[in-house]
């Protein structure tokens, strides 16, 4: 039973994972939300937020008509930008604004890599669950060589893209 509960979870997570990711590429890529801006950095300043430290930056850009603010501001970037560049973002009324391009892209990919692979695990796991309560050969997911190899194949690819995007989205 335990155990069950504990597939449950894991599903559970792997599909929040996929509806967050999910809804965050839609915004990203601009399929929802403010339309693409560009902000110019005024300036970066670090702080601590509970045991880590993170950078803000902070800037202005034309809101074409919009209601941003006189001052944009971008939470927790990965890495500080120099005074004057100019960065992709989208924002949201008030200043908050998010950054876009290949690296929250290429993250929010990674994490639907990573969602569908917990997901295919939680599945895997009950089948494999049922399989233990019927005697039967014909219920064991992992009884042939065949289906160990397109498992692994399986969550091999999906590992991997994961790691890619996520790889990518440190390095853009």
């Amino acid at each position: 039973m335990a155990a069950s509960v504990g597939h449950l979870g894991i599903a559970a997570a792997g599909v929040a994972l996929l509806v967050y990711c999910g809804a965050d590429l839609d915004f990203v890529t601009g399929q929802s939300g403010s339309p693409r801006l560009a902000m110019t950095v005024s300036g970066c300043e670090s702080h601590q937020s509970g045991k880590n430290r993170v950078t803000d930056c902070y800037g202005s850009g034309d809101a074409h008509g919009g209601a941003v603010g006189p001052v944009w501001n971008i939470r927790e970037v990965a890495r500080p930008y120099r005074i004057g560049a100019v960065v992709p973002v989208r924002c949201h009324d008030g200043g908050e604004c998010e950054e876009t391009g290949t690296g929250p892209v290429a993250a929010d990919l990674g994490g639907l890599a990573f969602g569908l692979g917990m997901l295919s695990a939680a599945v895997l796991g009950g089948f494999n669950l049922f399989a233990q309560a019927r005697p039967a050969p014909r219920f064991a997911p992992l009884g042939t060589r065949r289906r160990r190899r397109a498992v692994t194949g399986w969550f091999g690819a999906v590992g991997a893209l994961a790691v890619l995007f996520f790889v990518v989205s440190l390095a853009a």
